[in-house]
């Protein structure tokens, strides 16, 4: 049973893009938007359904009985109903490593909360790598783990049995593809680039500059975007494909922080950077703030193709450190949505 909740998940982790062609599916109408202020994402969640704020983070319910017992912190007295809850807690609460992987995160929490577990799924949440891990105790869920800077987020869908889980995995894999970051700009525009192997969907306004490898909202942008001492006037992006002189297995068991460094070294007069595990609705990557020792600020997302083997590095300039968070959440929203060309159409 628990093998077939695993390949239902896997249908629908890639999120809503895919998984608007299996709406009959759907066991609620997720009309209700929920903003979890300190953590910056919204998302969508059942109609009709109630939530309070626990000891253990906020707690959403079909109704106030299943609400109470869910969020009073006994295990002995469950609800006989599904629930979801949303905890946010520091890094430095479950680990003492400095900068640890996503995967030794959640080793942690699975050691400090005593949790059985039979599998883990790795996909995208807000552009990050995530963990969703299938547990059977202390109770019968999915959790699903990201970080984001030095906040742990897990969001644990709990349900009495394995066949109420079952039944429910579209509804949970759709409302996990509708979070979003608070301040993310849409994204009604998409380019694919074919030589580069990477689809980009970019806000309204930008305009793409093909044969410059460039997305900006200014021309001059477009045009500077190949000297590498460039001031960008707003926000540009660019793209970059390297091929690699490994084999592909050598390249499958990259070490992305080592790749991460390699990448900088490429960045002239670059300061300082600091890496992130992130993913696609497709495939995980790297990512890179990189500050430069004029101010600029660059945001970098790469992808690495094993089979090939190659890299391909996704890009976003700005001018200074202020330009940086008005466009954080909608960098991430990017990322979440890049999707990797097939070799056909390359």
């Amino acid at each position: 049973m628990m093998r077939r909740l695993l390949v239902v998940l896997l249908v629908v982790m890639v999120g809503v893009r895919v998984f608007a062609q299996q709406q009959s599916q759907l066991l609620y109408d997720l009309t209700e938007t929920f903003t979890v202020q300190d953590l910056g994402f919204t998302f969508n969640y059942p109609q009709g359904w109630l939530f309070t704020v626990g000891d253990g983070g906020i707690y959403f319910a079909p109704d106030e009985k299943s609400l109470a017992l869910a969020a009073d912190g006994d295990l002995s007295t469950m609800p006989s109903t599904v629930y979801f809850s949303i905890t946010g807690l520091p890094l430095s609460l479950i680990t003492e490593e400095q900068d640890p992987a996503l995967d030794d995160v959640v080793a942690s929490l699975v050691t400090l909360a005593q949790i059985q577990e039979v599998e883990r799924i790795e996909f995208g949440v807000l552009g990050r790598r995530a963990v969703l891990v299938v547990t059977t105790a202390p109770v019968l869920s999915y959790t699903t783990i990201w970080r984001q800077d030095d906040i742990i987020t897990a969001l644990s869908f709990v349900a009495p049995d394995e066949q109420t889980l079952l039944a429910h995995g579209y509804t949970l894999g759709y409302m996990l593809g509708t979070i979003q970051g608070v301040n993310a700009q849409p994204l009604p525009n998409r380019y694919d680039w074919q030589d580069v192997g990477l689809s980009i969907a970019y806000p309204e306004g930008w305009q793409v500059y093909p044969e410059r490898y460039a997305i900006a909202q200014f021309e001059e942008d477009a045009a500077g975007i190949v000297d590498p001492s460039y001031q960008p006037k707003g926000y540009v992006i660019g793209m970059l494909f390297l091929t690699l002189s490994v084999t592909p297995e050598e390249a499958a068991a990259f070490d992305y922080r080592i790749v991460a460094d390699n990448v900088f070294s490429l960045f002239q007069d670059a300061a300082s950077y600091t890496y992130e595990e992130l993913r696609s609705q497709e495939t995980r990557a790297f990512g890179m703030h990189v500050a430069f020792k004029d101010g600029r600020q660059t945001f970098v997302a790469g992808f690495v193709d094993a089979e090939m083997p190659a890299l391909r590095l996704f890009t976003l300039g700005m001018p200074s450190e202020k330009d940086v968070e008005p466009i954080r959440d909608t960098w991430y929203a990017m990322v979440q949505n890049v999707r990797i060309l097939t070799a056909k159409a390359r």
